[in-house]
């Protein structure tokens, strides 16, 4: 048989998702497709994802309105991180003789040289990018031809069907009506089980506005409300939370003003390992610190938004939407008037990774004139955007070849 893996939170499972799968189901004539829920961090707020089980349970209402779809559980029952090399593995090794193939969507397609063990899942899959919007095809192949010799890799294309997880979990926060995106079955499900509806105070973002008021000077409390504000333009206008971004770029600069030897002491005292170059370069220390005290002080736990502050100044590969979102923002907020800003503004609104090669480009040149060290963080980070968004060059003339 040839079977199609298609994995996610799937916090709710909506008909985007079903779009997808019907559109590769029919293009690579697949005999089935595999939804696998994935194992969300315990660490995450429940106010914002769907327990494991009633994920599963919206997966299979969403499966039992196509006969060639089926839930797999696997994830959901593993103790460990949901690393998709185990998963594939398992299948493969489970069943020998069927063909599997791992869909993936364009952005996780162009970060998948990131994943745990990426060279190792090509031996037991297809990997299939999804290519939904205009003009994304080309990178996809691109890409495609780099990892072509790991692997089997296929690009499609498949028509858009404009909606996510997170606009839907934001409507049902907002009492708006989602039901256009969801299958009747699973909107009857959601409001069975109240899920999604408790998230609107989840930030007490008066109360961190007070606090950051009261502790930041007045520059620095202003430029942190102008980055959640242009966070929240940000993801808006690429479909991520927007409370979530506004809280995130809100705080991201907690623990600026702090003397660095209460930065120092929160950066090594949590899980987030400062590199070496970190460790010399007191400039970057309060983000690391930073995540670690909104994660003791304030409670947060989301991982997504612990990774945004924590990256916020030296980036890294396969950084999430909300990263790149704080990141952007935060060299875009309204006061900044640097030679160059105008047109980081104008690439955030236009493509946000463009946006981002041009930030770290910049970044990595500053540092060198300075003489500064530059974190691996950083460098992975370049290399990662360079590679799928930046312009090929010629080799000029006379210079050593490669």
């Amino acid at each position: 048989m040839r079977i199609g893996i298609f994995g996610g939170s799937f916090n709710p499972p909506h008909l985007g998702h079903m779009h997808l799968a019907e559109s590769v189901h029919s293009a690579l004539n697949l005999d089935e497709v595999w939804l696998v829920p994935s194992k969300i961090s315990p660490h995450r707020s429940m106010d914002e994802y769907a327990p494991e089980q009633q994920r599963l349970a919206m997966c299979e209402l969403a499966a039992s309105e196509f006969p060639w779809m089926r839930v797999e559980d696997y994830e959901l029952k593993q103790e460990r991180i949901s690393y998709t090399y185990y998963t594939v593995k398992h299948f493969a090794e489970s069943r020998p003789d069927d063909t599997f193939f791992l869909l993936v969507g364009s952005d996780m397609f162009l970060s998948f040289d990131t994943w745990y063990q990426w060279q190792e899942i090509l031996k037991y899959v297809t990997l299939v990018g999804m290519a939904r919007k205009e003009g994304e095809t080309k990178n996809l192949q691109k890409f495609a031809k780099t990892l072509g010799q790991y692997g089997k890799i296929s690009v499609i294309n498949v028509d858009s069907f404009t909606v996510s997880s997170t606009k839907i979990r934001s409507m049902i926060r907002k009492s708006q009506n989602y039901s256009c995106y969801l299958s009747g079955k699973i909107v009857q499900y959601i409001k069975e089980q109240n899920l999604y509806a408790g998230s609107d105070k989840m930030y007490h973002i008066k109360e961190r506005t007070a606090f950051l008021e009261q502790h930041l000077s007045r520059k620095r409390f202003q430029h942190s409300c102008n980055v959640a504000r242009a966070a929240k333009l940000l993801a808006q206008q690429y479909g991520a939370d927007m409370e979530k971004a506004y809280f995130a770029g809100l705080v991201h600069d907690i623990c600026k003003e702090l003397p660095y030897e209460e930065q120092y002491t929160l950066m090594t005292a949590g899980n987030f390992a400062p590199d070496e170059a970190e460790l010399h370069s007191r400039k970057l220390w309060h983000g690391i610190a930073g995540a670690y005290f909104i994660q003791t002080e304030f409670g947060i736990q989301d991982e997504d938004i612990l990774n945004a502050i924590r990256f916020h100044t030296v980036g890294r590969a396969g950084m999430s939407l909300l990263e790149e979102i704080i990141y952007i923002a935060d060299m875009i907020s309204d006061e900044r008037d640097y030679k160059g800003v105008g047109k980081m503004r104008r690439l955030a609104t236009e493509n946000l990774q463009v946006a981002m090669l041009e930030a770290l480009t910049d970044a990595i040149s500053s540092v060198l004139k300075k003489g500064g060290f530059l974190p691996h963080y950083t460098i992975e980070a370049y290399n990662s955007y360079m590679l799928r968004f930046g312009k090929p060059t010629e080799q000029k003339k006379g210079s050593s070849p490669e």
